[in-house]
Formats: structure tokens, sequence, C-alpha cells
């Protein structure tokens, strides 16, 4: 079994490829890895999968690098968007499964060329599916797509086509290519509707609130953490199910969509209060802290994948601000 982890030098992307290494799985890393404000964590996160690099220019474009640490993991730095090159990596290792993890930071002073390179890039991964005849994708959504949802806990069923932010709707536009892929192609395709991800390894553009210069919400708010050892381990639940949904009757190939969280509300000021415990005091600004109550309905994924977290909110906010305050964490390194 060999699957192709996209955004392999993302936090979430790192998290899944070492856990399906350490399964016996053969995984082909691809991420873009550009000089950047993000690099320093890019880095880290490659060398815990055995790539070696200090500079971006060590990571030549488009060419395979063996792990120094693990024999059944390959890391390519190339960019999705490219067409000719993705089909010819798909071609060359012969990929089986597909895990889509878009890692881009959406910036909303310029948020065009991440917009663009995410859903190119996702169109890039499913049309390679389809020629290559793969029929297995599981792919990162969030739960960005319902916006300011009145409905709470919020199932996978409300109404989710009208997101608050660019952010959202740049993933409900990846949720409706992989559903007209599925439906076309007969490819199964599972959106994982991401609750905040937290956990070592995870920076600003996975949980802004775990950065915060201001204070984002109000202290009543209601928001749904979910530790980023867990959300790996749905994707791999995710990925094993697919095979045993499939089904030759192209009508019957399952396009899904999957609340994944913790499914237990938490306080925005409890969480203020262990940051506080770690040293990390958000700082107000002038502008009025939004108030909001969104939560995941969990049943829909405990029932269809057996998926429940084993991470505590309180266990998993110690390990994740006992490694941010760490030497681990390369942004504490000189």
């Amino acid at each position: 079994m060999r699957i192709l982890v996209a955004g392999a030098s993302g936090a979430l992307g790192t998290a899944l490829s070492l856990r399906l290494i350490m399964n016996g799985v053969d995984v082909v890393g691809i991420d873009e890895t550009s000089a950047g404000n993000d690099f320093p964590m890019k880095k880290a996160r490659l060398q815990r999968l055995g790539i070696q690099c200090d500079t971006p220019d060590e990571l030549p474009y488009d060419k395979a690098m063996s792990s120094a640490a693990f024999s059944n993991f390959v890391f390519i730095r190339t960019d999705i968007a490219k067409e000719k090159t993705l089909k010819k990596i798909f071609k060359t290792f012969k990929i089986n499964k597909v895990a889509y993890l878009d890692n881009e930071t959406l910036d909303l002073q310029s948020p065009l060329a991440a917009i663009q390179r995410d859903y190119i890039g996702f169109l890039n991964i499913l049309e390679n599916c389809r020629l290559h005849n793969i029929r297995h994708i599981v792919y990162n959504s969030s739960i960005a797509v319902y916006g300011k949802c009145d409905i709470v806990p919020t199932p996978e069923s409300a109404v989710s086509d009208k997101p608050s932010d660019l952010f959202g709707a740049a993933k409900k536009a990846n949720e409706l290519s992989a559903y007209a892929y599925s439906k076309e192609y007969g490819i199964s395709t599972a959106g994982m509707r991401f609750s905040y991800i937290y956990g070592p390894y995870v920076n600003s553009d996975s949980a802004v609130m775990l950065y915060p210069d201001i204070v984002p919400f109000d202290t009543e708010s209601m928001l749904d953490f979910i530790h980023i050892d867990d959300a790996a381990e749905a994707i791999i639940l995710a990925l094993n199910k697919v095979i045993i949904e499939h089904n030759q009757n192209i009508k019957q190939i399952p396009a899904k969509t999957y609340n994944v969280g913790s499914g237990v509300p938490v306080k925005f000021s409890t969480f203020m209060s262990v940051a506080q415990k770690f040293g990390l005091t958000p700082n107000c600004n002038d502008q009025q802290p939004e108030h909001i109550h969104l939560y995941a309905d969990m049943s829909k994924i405990r029932q269809e994948l057996q998926f429940s977290p084993s991470i505590s909110f309180d266990d998993g906010m110690n390990d994740f601000f006992e490694w941010r305050n760490s030497s681990k964490n390369p942004l504490n390194r000189p």
C-alpha cells in the first residue's frame, strides 16, 4: 500500500505521515517549502520525518528525497498546481490512496494566491486520481463552511453554503469539486471538517488563537478543539473506510463529509486560563471580540468510522503548551 500525503510538511500532514509510516505503509510526501516565516516550523516537521535541510534551497524541486530515518518514506518538494509534475509523481510511485491536507496560510490582505494554489492544486489531485484509477481520497475541510450557524452542536446536514469568511468559502469549493468527481468518475471522497486543531508543531496557520496578538472571541464563546494526534487518527479511519464502502456502481460511490472535533464545547475563557498558566497572555485591541458558539455534532463520524477522540482538552493543552515553551519548538531556538 502506498499513500500520497499532499501537504506533508504541514502539522497535520507530518502527524499523519508518521502514523502511516509506523503502521508499515509506504508514504510519498509532497509539499511546497519555500522560504518564509513558516519555514523554520516546516523544517522541524520534515526533520521528524528524516528529511534534513537547513534552507529551502537544499530541497530540490521535483526530486524524491529518501528519509534518513524511515525506509518507507520519501519527500518531494513540488508545486501541486503544476499538472505535468504531479502526473509524473502519480505514475512513478503507483499511488493507491491520497490524503490531501492543504496547509496554505490565508493572508486576508492578499488572499488570492493562497486560494488559487489550494483550489487548483486540489483539482489537480482529483484529476490525477481519475487518470490513474485511484478511487480513494481523504481531504481536509473545516467547520468554517458552516459560517455563523444557529444549530449547535452542528451536524453535517446543517447549511454549509453560507460561510462567513474566505477560508470557509475555499473549503466549501473543494467539497463541491470532490462531490462532482465522486459522482462523475466513481472516486470515493471523504472531506474532514476539522474543528480548531492544536498540539505540538501546530503553528498559527492552523490555530490562530493559539498564538494570539489579540483576543478573537469573547470569553463566553464556545469552541471545539481537537488534538492533532486525534485528527490524524480520524484521517486514517477514513482512509480505511472508503475501501469497505467502495462499490462498482458509480451512483453508489460515497462522497462523504465528516465533522472532526471533540464534540465537547470549551469556553474561550477556559482556554485563556490555560494559556495564562503557561505564560501566554492574549492582548485585546480596540475591535470588539466576536461572540460565537460553534462546535461539532460527532454522531456521524462515531457511527460510521467508530472515531472517538482519545486526548482530553486538559491533557492536550498541557501537552501543547509544554512543547510550545520548550526547545523542541523551533520558534524558541536562536
